[in-house]
């Protein structure tokens, strides 16, 4: 039942966030309120030492498909900048890695890279499955289990590895990849409905500005209309000496009001 709820979840949770948006990120807090005491406001009016706030972990999770088994598993990564800790299920049994800060530099200095450079090529690896590699989850002995995969580096084709002991809670740990995958899927689905506003909102802003500029439009041929000296047939006046005396810029042109057709217009003497 669990493996159903797995695979059900994780089919969901991939259509819905492709692996180039990977890997995302959840973090969950509770805080609770209560009146404080006068001790508690003068504990929090002395000053406080600065203190770093640490790092929020990226979360991933994977749908293995293994060669050697016909059932898939589930690999969930929880990614800090110097380690990273691992929980995989097949919907039955569970299995935990937890990579020290120690362990990790151990690895990333046998392979010359830094530490950030390591866990990142981990995370890139296990935050979804690449067509190139070959992975493997074989048995270690003892209910211990191997996890492996491979990579292509400057023509060399390398493998790493890294042991996994049995889950102390084998349901548990199943349940908490459950967890991330449907709070994943929430996260997601208002994440959509939230993109989608916004483009109806833009689409509307759109509009608006189109028939603003459109109302202008008539407004404009209006002003210039009233702007325009009429011709007056019988005009004394050559149009070579009607260019002529006409004013060289906009600036100097003076408002002339329409007048009726068929009249010729006064001399101010």
């Amino acid at each position: 039942m669990e493996r159903l709820e797995l695979s059900a979840c994780y089919t969901k949770y991939e259509r819905s966030h492709p692996s180039s948006q990977r890997p995302l990120s959840f973090s969950r807090s509770r805080s609770t309120a209560r009146c404080p005491s006068s001790e508690t406001q003068r504990a929090e009016e002395a000053p406080q030492p600065t203190t770093m706030e640490a790092p929020t972990p990226k979360h991933t999770c994977l749908k293995l498909d293994l060669q050697e088994s016909q059932q898939p598993i589930f690999v969930k990564g929880t990614w800090f900048p110097s380690r990273f800790e691992l929980s995989i299920t097949d919907g039955r049994n569970a299995w935990i890695c937890s990579a020290s800060e120690d362990q990790v530099s151990d690895r990333a200095a046998q392979w010359d890279q830094p530490v950030s450079e390591y866990v990142a090529l981990a995370e890139r690896y296990l935050g979804f499955q690449h067509p190139d590699s070959v992975y493997g989850f074989a048995d270690a002995g003892d209910g211990y289990k191997r996890l492996s995969w491979t990579f292509e580096k400057e023509g060399t084709k390398l493998e790493w590895r890294w042991k996994c002991q049995p889950s102390p809670n084998s349901k548990q740990t199943t349940a908490a990849v459950l967890d991330f995958l449907m709070d994943a899927n929430v996260g997601l689905s208002f994440l959509g409905v939230l993109n989608s506003k916004k483009a109806k909102l833009r689409e509307l802003r759109d509009k608006l500005s189109n028939k603003e500029v459109a109302g202008k439009l008539p407004e404009e041929e209006e002003v210039s209309s009233e702007q325009t000296e009429p011709y007056v047939s019988g005009d004394d006046k050559s149009e070579e000496e009607f260019l002529k005396d006409y004013p060289a810029t906009s600036k100097d042109v003076p408002t002339i009001r329409s007048r009726g057709r068929g009249r010729k217009r006064g001399t101010h003497k």
